[in-house]
């Protein structure tokens, strides 16, 4: 600016300016909300003028950080700050250059909103369904970011927030995007199905590519299912499939069949395609054709006959062991079915044995002798366990036909000898058959040890059931064996009424075979409706601990009969704990438990239900269970136990005054407790979660129900599988189990310290301002509790400073905590209430920090100007930037303040209009302005914006802030503008350039202009100034210099000769351009063209010569060749022209007009005495 000054004192008005470039040429965009971002405005000169300025910026969310430059380029770096700005606001403003090349606004417009790249943020829960739909990857990385509860279908949605922040809970992040959509209802939940649910295959039928299997899903949406299958041939390569492997809502599952691990024939596979909500079977079937042999009828190898013979045979000696039916009956079809199959299978040698034994049986001893002997002395080869135990059975049947001592003997010591070989049971069964020295007891012992070895056996099932029919006295209950004896005997019907009374009549140990023995006896009390069998049968369920509802029916039917058996009736109250309210209970139990309760909880609870539902409270029965209730219900609430059916008993004896602080505890609990019941089948748990506090509260489900306390009205009740997925169920029933108002009004006053029911008194300061002290006390409280979440506390936050800006008189306390606070965590609303309150409670240091950093959008403009102005002082007028934006800001509302104008006028530069209204009002403020004035007017010459000069130098002056090269370089400005535009100057004006003129020399040419045009303009001029005018004048004259203005002092002083005849043209116009005149003379037609002069910068003259009787019409060109334009035409008219008297000029004119009147003698006289003057000839030779 020093040097530009100093040119136009100098008279260097019009310089070459440097020609600017902008790029961008226009600054807009989108810059995303709440960053702040830094953009770049490179400028660059096209003329090879060096640049020089400032640079400004109109709005106070673009921060100008390259404050000034110098060159023949710069780049101008800034910010743009969209803190708490929102999507869809606006910045717009200009960036100002401020320089040797003027002012210049380069206009910017950013909108506010996402990234550029990214598509913008969803505004309803509907387009976010839609994004979800299109753009499923992009929509989960939204759902699980910071971002999503910013959304504006998420601000102030505190039931929403907490759905939303409980299913991010859950273990997948998929599970829960989806959950969100289906309980916003936003799409339906996904259910998959099959083509086609059996698929059936040939091993040459299957499919070299595998089997495919083709699910369909019912919408649009995220699912996971686990792929299981219960059989090792057959292989999927991929165990799990989701969403992703779906394509038009149509997947498809490749299997693998490894004919090598089937076996033959048909391959049954069964496969299961799990999703939590879901489970779909598919059957494989394939094929493998085999031909085996059938061996049903066929004579095995080791000799023996065909097995559907051998059993057939082995049954009717069962039945001819059991007594079950008619020995003839029964010999008579074993004689038919040998002689059948002996015939068929001649090589079968115990199809001879058994006809040996048969034909003893039926008497018919020499046909017997006759068959063994023959097989006898066919059997030439003993070496085998088969081959010994066929030849003991004929040394057997030899004493059955013989009962001789001798063939008993051989055969017990043959089979003895056998058992010591070989584990055999032919051979134990036949050394027990003749062994001589065995009593029964004896017997059934070496049963009970075959039974061990050999287990299960028929055969010595009926050898032992023979020797207990003829022996009842030897049966016994004890032992696993005696129980399946007793089976047996039921089942084959050979259990005698002898035998059924002596094994009733034993006694009952252990329970090691109660479950055997309840269901013999269970079979045996068919057929015998005895009590002492149902007594066992109640007896073993209780000793098995069997106490299901499948059992209550033996219970009951022997309270009916009235056995007597320890434990019956608690059995039976276990076994109906849930039927008890659906049937009528016996008196005789009721009365036994009106003196007995050591029930287990859950079946005292159901008999306590049972008699509030059947007995009045008058009643004997209701009165004799009265303690016990009021004393299980006392328990029950200590422990915090609640259901539906507790809620009556607790209502039976609780009243407001039996609440201490320790039941305030619990009873809070149980006042909000809500039975939730659900229709999602799957769910395993379920889970409140609070947008208030952690951690969440869960309960395990059982039967689709659950009772869990619920305190918060916008709490989100989730349910969770098994794989920790979480649901939100819109079906879901809740009912609010036993609140009560007078009770919960006494537990607020005995524990109002309960963080829950802080939090149910909170419920509604998401939504409401706090109405009371009493509020803002509670929200204190909660801020110093570690459960309390982040943005619950950031509420609370906001409402107190919120109550503390509405009730700043009652809320002094809190000074400290306001000023504590970290402003960046508000909103914008509430930031402006905490910076008003520190502006009011005088923390002007902590307000202005705050302002500083997040800007003054909202505050009020007179606590701002309080700010302002304390801040200033405090400060000691100390440069900041911060204040200086506030400052403007605050002049720009029209908020006038001493201090804050003193402050502007030390600190502040900008636009040079800013600066001159600044200097205004600090003028008419009487405002110590400092050198602000100077300023201004220095800017104003720098930049050429000189509209409000003649204003602000006065001021200057006033203010005594100017120089001489500052006074100098006004006036040359003030003189070039008066000679531009052909405007007066004033008085003031006009004596100084006298006296300086008079005095100096050397001075600017616009100086000696400027004053003879002014001159011109007046009607007489005093002495001094005549001389000056004519000095000028005739110098100007004398160097072929005209103005237009000239011709106006012809009136004031006697014009220099060459102005005679000389019509003067004057464009004023641009500098250093080629200027001419063109036209043609009237009425000659004559063709003429004068070059201007350009007698200073901008101003063009020509003088042209014109005889009386001569007119020319001519137009003002600008420009060479083709680029030549008309700037200006006009007619000449000689009648204007300056002539003196008795000049050759004036004589010519005489003749002219003596010519036109046709005074030809007069004419001819004055034109011999103009000739006669030599000298006056010589001087119309020359200007001829």
């Amino acid at each position: 600016m020093k040097e530009r000054i100093e040119q136009l004192a100098a008279g260097e008005v019009l310089v070459k300016k440097p020609e600017l470039d902008f790029s961008p040429a226009y600054l807009e965009g989108r810059v995303e909300a709440g960053t702040v971002q830094n953009k770049e405005l490179v400028i660059r000169v096209r003329n090879r003028v060096p640049f020089k300025g400032f640079f400004y910026s109109t709005n106070e969310r673009v921060k100008i950080e390259t404050k000034q430059a110098a060159g023949q380029s710069a780049a101008v770096l800034f910010e743009i700050n969209t803190i708490d700005l929102k999507s869809g606001d606006e910045i717009t403003g200009a960036v100002v250059v401020v320089g040797n090349a003027g002012e210049q606004k380069i206009e910017y417009h950013y909108s506010v909103g996402e990234a550029s790249g990214q598509k913008a943020m969803p505004h309803t829960l509907t387009e976010f369904g839609a994004f979800y739909l299109e753009n499923p990857s992009q929509a989960r990385h939204l759902f699980v970011s910071d971002k999503f509860k910013e959304l504006d279908f998420m601000k102030d949605q505190v039931q929403r927030t907490a759905l939303y922040e409980g299913l991010l809970e859950g273990s997948s992040e998929h599970q829960a995007l989806e959950a969100f959509a289906v309980a916003m209802e936003l799409k339906k939940p996904v259910q998959l199905t099959v083509q086609a649910k059996t698929l059936s295959f040939t091993e040459e039928e299957l499919p070299q590519d595998g089997i495919e299997l083709v699910v369909t899903a019912s919408t649009w949406g995220w699912f996971a299912a686990q792929i299981k299958t219960d059989v090792p041939w057959l292989i999927f390569p991929q165990k799990k499939i989701t969403s992703r492997d779906f394509s038009n809502q149509q997947g498809v599952l490749t299997a693998f069949a490894d004919v090598a691990k089937m076996h033959n024939g048909r391959n049954t596979a069964h496969v299961q395609i799990e999703t939590p909500m879901q489970t779909l079977e598919v059957c494989i079937q394939v094929n493998r054709d085999y031909k085996g042999k059938n061996t049903k009828n066929a004579l095995r190898s080791d000799g023996r006959p065909p097995k559907a013979v051998v059993r057939y045979l082995y049954h009717l000696l069962l039945a001819y062991l059991n007594e079950s039916h008619e020995e003839t009956e029964i010999f008579s079809q074993m004689d038919q079915c040998l002689e059948e199959n002996m015939k068929k299978y001649p090589a079968s040698s115990g199809l001879f044995l058994y006809r040996v034994w048969l034909l003893a049986k039926q008497e018919r001893i020499d046909e017997a002798k006759k068959l063994l002997a023959w097989y006898s002395s066919n059997l030439t080869r003993i070496s085998t366990k088969r081959q010994q135990e066929e030849y003991l059975m004929t040394l057997y049947l030899q004493w059955e036909l013989t009962k001789k001592e001798h063939d008993k003997k051989e055969a017990a010591s043959a089979a003895l000898e056998l058992q010591k070989q070989t584990d055999s049971l032919v051979a134990s069964l036949v050394w027990l058959m003749t062994e001589r020295d065995l009593s029964d007891a004896e017997k059934l012992r070496q049963c009970e040890r075959l039974y061990r070895i050999y287990g299960a056996k028929p055969i010595i099932y009926a050898y032992a059931a023979k020797i207990c029919r003829e022996n009842p006295d030897e049966i016994r209950r004890t032992g696993e064996f005696w129980i399946q004896l007793l089976s047996y005997m039921l089942r084959y019907s050979c259990l005698t009424a002898a035998l059924a009374k002596q094994y009733l009549t034993l006694p009952l140990a252990g329970i090691e075979n109660a479950q055997l023995l309840y269901h013999v006896m269970k079979r045996m009390y068919r057929s015998c409706k005895d009590n002492q069998v149902l007594t066992l049968i109640c007896s073993a369920l209780i000793r098995m601990g069997k106490t299901s509802p499948a059992y209550a029916y033996w219970f009951e039917l022997g309270i009916a009969q009235e056995i007597n058996l320890t434990g019956l009736n608690d059995a039976f109250m276990t076994s109906i704990c849930d039927q008890i309210l659906d049937r009528e209970l016996p008196n005789s139990i009721l009365l036994y438990y009106s003196f007995k309760n050591d029930l287990d909880n859950h079946t005292r609870l159901n008999l306590y239900t049972y008699i509030l539902e059947h007995f009045p409270k008058e009643s004997d029965m209701y009165q004799a269970y009265e303690p016990q209730m009021d004393e299980f219900a006392i328990r029950q609430l200590l422990d915090g136990r609640i259901n539906a059916k507790l809620v009556p008993l607790y209502d039976n004896w609780l009243s407001p005054s039996l609440i201490d602080e320790h039941l305030g505890h619990v009873l809070i609990t149980l006042l909000f407790s809500k039975q939730i019941t659900t229709t999602l089948s799957y769910a395993k748990k379920v889970v409140v979660h609070y947008a208030q506090l952690r951690p969440e509260q869960s309960a395990r489900i059982n039967g689709g129900e659950v009772c869990i306390p619920v305190y918060a009205n916008d709490a989100a009740i989730l349910f969770e599988d098994a794989y920790g997925n979480r649901y939100a169920d819109p079906d879901m029933k809740t009912v609010l189990l036993m609140y009560r108002e007078e009770l919960a009004a006494v537990c607020r006053q005995k524990v109002p310290e309960q963080l829950m029911l802080m939090i149910k008194e909170s419920d509604d300061f998401y939504t409401k301002p706090f109405a009371n002290q009493e509020n803002l006390q509670l929200a204190k409280q909660l801020l110093e509790k570690a459960e309390v979440t982040r943005s619950f506390k950031h509420v609370l936050t906001e409402r107190m400073v919120e109550y503390c800006y509405f009730h700043e008189e009652q809320t002094r306390e809190l000074d400290a905590w306001l000023v504590s606070l970290n402003p960046g965590e508000l909103t914008k609303k509430t930031r402006v209430y905490l910076i008003e309150l520190c502006i009011l409670r005088g923390y002007s240091k902590e307000a202005f920090e705050y302002v500083s950093a997040y800007g003054s959008d909202g505050i009020s403009p007179d606590l701002l100007l309080k700010m302002t102005v304390r801040r200033i002082t405090e400060t000691l007028y100390e440069y900041s930037e911060t204040l200086i934006t506030l400052c403007v800001r605050l002049l720009q509302a029209e908020q006038v303040h001493e201090t804050l104008l003193r402050y502007l006028c030390m600190h502040y530069v900008g636009p040079t209009q800013d600066m001159y209204n600044l200097l205004c009002a600090a003028y008419d403020a009487k405002a110590d302005s400092k050198d602000l004035a100077a300023r201004v007017v220095t800017q104003m010459l720098f930049t050429g914006k000189i509209d409000h000069l003649e204003e602000a130098y006065e001021i200057s002056k006033k203010s005594h802030c100017v120089s001489g090269k500052l006074d100098r370089a006004v006036l040359v400005v003030r003189c070039h503008e008066s000679l531009m535009k052909e405007s007066v100057l004033s008085q003031e004006m006009q004596d100084t350039l006298e006296q300086l003129l008079i005095e100096q020399q050397d001075l600017p040419e616009v100086f000696s202009l400027a004053i003879l045009q002014q001159y011109s303009r007046q009607k007489e001029l005093s002495e001094k100034s005549r001389h000056l005018c004519e000095q000028l004048l005739y110098a100007y004259c004398a160097k072929g210099i005209y103005m237009k203005c000239f011709h106006g002092l012809k009136d004031i002083i006697e014009l220099p000769h060459q102005m005679e005849g000389r019509i003067i043209v004057q464009w004023n116009g641009i500098p250093d351009c080629h200027v001419w005149l063109r036209g043609e003379l009237i009425p000659r037609g004559k063709k003429v063209t004068y070059e201007m002069q350009e007698i200073y910068p901008g101003i063009y003259t020509a003088g042209v010569f014109l005889f009386p009787d001569e007119m020319v019409q001519i137009s003002v060109r600008c420009g060479d060749g083709d680029e030549e334009k008309e700037v200006k035409e006009v007619l000449l008219d000689p009648s204007s022209c300056y002539c003196r008297e008795g000049s050759i000029y004036g004589e010519i004119q005489k003749l002219i007009e003596l010519e036109r009147k046709e005074n030809y003698d007069q004419w001819k006289a004055e034109c011999a005495k103009a000739i006669r003057n030599r000298e006056a000839a010589k001087e119309l030779y020359v200007l001829l």
